[in-house]
């Protein structure tokens, strides 16, 4: 089918002696003649006619709608980013209206330092927490904010925590001991709901990967000393017991006993 739009406005002078102006051709293959009292409206019929075929060759249609124009281009974004998904829009906004919490405000870093230290320090005051452990937290969080002196809580992510986690190439002890202190203050901050979602929670499994990785590089002077079975579940697994001088404590390494695949939930739990 011919889907040709030509339009144009002419004067058409009727029997009775009156002049009209027509818009007259074909629209999307269709003949169309319209008259009108005035050569401005039928200027518009024709416009109108022209943009309804842009419309039809470009997929797009007119529809009644309560929205605004900003609310429609939303919309139409958002419907683009779930095309091949199997879940509809509805079921993401269900999900998203019933678990995501807005933070109270976008507080500074340094503010919630000041208030989490002073918890800590009346927990030190209370003698639910060691002199050394108070010490270590104010440390620790101390670097944290000379580190991001500008930024707030919401603007951190998973990506900026791991970078400065990893600064100086630590220790996998001294990864850890990083970690857990600022684990505690993410949690402390989202239960004050300063934040929407805790970022640290995505690097557990990261210290994992690290782990797994830097044992797979040592000398071998400081291959495995020793080796002991340990069987959770009835399951065998093979693990080892590694003394590194770089480490405080001894790090065990849990394999599987067949694939020799790194068992991610047990060594999670091992490191805290």
């Amino acid at each position: 089918m011919n889907q040709t739009t030509e339009l144009a406005v002419i004067r058409f002078d009727n029997r009775n002696g009156a002049t009209s102006w027509r818009a007259t051709g074909y629209f999307c293959g269709e003949r169309v003649r319209r008259n009108f009292k005035t050569r401005e409206e039928a200027a518009a019929e024709k416009a109108t006619l022209e943009l309804k075929a842009l419309q039809t060759a470009g997929g797009l249609r007119a529809a009644t709608t309560l929205l605004t124009d900003e609310q429609l281009r939303e919309a139409e974004s958002v419907f683009r980013r779930l095309t091949g998904r199997p879940h509809s829009l509805s079921t993401f906004v269900d999900y998203a209206l019933a678990n995501f919490r807005e933070p109270a405000r976008d507080v500074p870093l340094a503010t919630a330092v000041v208030d989490y230290v002073a918890t800590k320090e009346k927990q030190y005051a209370q003698t639910l927490l060691s002199k050394r452990q108070l010490r270590s937290i104010k440390y620790e969080l101390g670097t944290f904010k000379n580190h991001f002196p500008k930024t707030t809580l919401a603007q951190f992510s998973a990506t900026s925590l791991l970078a400065y986690l990893e600064r100086g190439t630590p220790s996998l002890k001294t990864y850890n001991n990083r970690r857990g202190v600022l684990s505690t203050f993410f949690k402390f901050v989202f239960r004050k709901e300063w934040i929407a979602a805790n970022p640290i929670e995505k690097l557990r499994i990261i210290a994992f990967v690290i782990a797994a990785a830097r044992l797979r590089r040592l000398p071998p002077s400081s291959q495995p000393s020793s080796w002991r079975m340990w069987r959770p579940s009835g399951r065998a697994y093979s693990c080892l017991t590694l003394r590194c001088a770089s480490l405080r404590a001894s790090v065990l390494v849990c394999f599987a006993a067949k694939s020799r695949a790194c068992s991610r939930r047990w060594f999670a739990s091992m490191l805290g």
